[in-house]
């Protein structure tokens, strides 16, 4: 119980040896973090940039240069579509929906212990069943790539196209455009291209920012939640009671 919570002058001088131990392996934690995450950053400071140039990009895959960055536009070679929705498309995903009714029961109280049992009912769109369709190859600055070979990141979808087949039944379309500016990221080597992550919406100046800034952030909320974590531990030792620190002297309890 909280009302026999005590604190004693010799866990409260214990309890700083417990803080210098979790900020000591906080900064070795922290270092390491950052460490990989410098990692990353010089490759990415070292990397080979192209800037919408057909010729320099053919270039890197003929002397293999290694980690480069390559501004230009992402392009599907061979789009699909549906007959159903109108357009072309990177990517169709047709997602199958059910309107169907659910029961929740739950109890409420008055404040003076008496409960009363309630049964709620209500209706929700469930997804049944999804179909993927997508292209085969992509096509950037003048060089063709299985789609499977590309990483999509901060790739945004269209506006759902929702379609009502009945009343309790519809088909929600979600589609990637056909094409997309962006960053090209990856590694040249043996004449081929490698680890392949295309950033839409990006300039290599700003990729690189988005690197630097993203590093920081994960330091700080590493250190919140390693400092929470600090204080949890803390309090946890207060709270049991820590009698191999005591002599018995009654005096000693604050």
């Amino acid at each position: 119980m909280m009302e026999d919570f005590k604190v004693t002058k010799r866990e409260i001088l214990f309890s700083f040896t417990i803080l210098c131990a979790m900020v000591g392996l906080g900064v070795l934690i922290s270092n390491a973090i950052m460490t990989s995450w410098s990692e990353k950053q010089s490759d990415a400071f070292s990397a080979t940039r192209i800037y919408n140039d057909l010729d320099k990009f053919d270039y890197i895959v003929r002397t293999n240069v290694g980690n480069f960055m390559a501004e230009g536009t992402l392009k599907t070679v061979n789009p699909v579509s549906l007959p159903e929705i109108k357009g072309k498309y990177m990517r169709i995903r047709k997602v199958r929906e059910e309107y169907r009714m659910h029961t929740q029961v739950y109890t409420t109280s008055d404040g003076k212990g008496h409960t009363q049992v309630h049964t709620r009912h209500y209706w929700t769109w469930d997804v049944t069943g999804t179909e993927t369709f997508t292209t085969k190859k992509l096509s950037f600055l003048g060089k063709e790539f299985p789609y499977s070979n590309i990483e999509l990141e901060k790739f945004p979808e269209n506006d759902a196209i929702i379609i009502g087949h009945t009343p309790t039944v519809r088909y929600v379309y979600y589609t990637l455009p056909h094409s997309k500016k962006g960053t090209m990221t990856g590694i040249a080597s043996d004449k081929s291209l490698s680890q392949l992550t295309f950033t839409s919406g990006m300039t290599i100046d700003e990729y690189v920012s988005s690197i630097e800034k993203k590093g920081k952030v994960i330091n700080i909320c590493f250190w919140v939640v390693w400092m929470i974590l600090t204080g949890g531990a803390i309090f946890l030792f207060y709270y049991f009671e820590n009698n191999w620190l005591e002599d018995n002297d009654e005096n000693n309890v604050w």
